[in-house]
């Protein structure tokens, strides 16, 4: 059962659908710009990391708030 909620959420996030869990948090998928990145073994190379989408995770109001109270270590 939980795996068949997981392939569900997983095909909602492929079709860029935003999936909300109540009091917990969201996922949405979020394109990223294209950047330049750097080998720093081998200077003055560069190469252009091309756009992607990812998926992101925001918390909800009232997990940030229980979260925000724990003891810390």
């Amino acid at each position: 059962m939980i795996q068949k909620t997981l392939d569900h959420i997983t095909d909602a996030l492929a079709h860029g659908d935003a999936v909300e869990f109540r009091n917990f948090g969201i996922l949405e998928v979020k394109l990223t710009k294209p950047r330049v990145g750097r080998n720093p073994k081998q200077p003055g190379s560069s190469f252009v990391i091309p756009a992607r989408a990812t998926v992101k995770f925001k918390s909800g109001k009232i997990m940030r708030q229980k979260v925000a109270n724990c003891p810390r270590p």
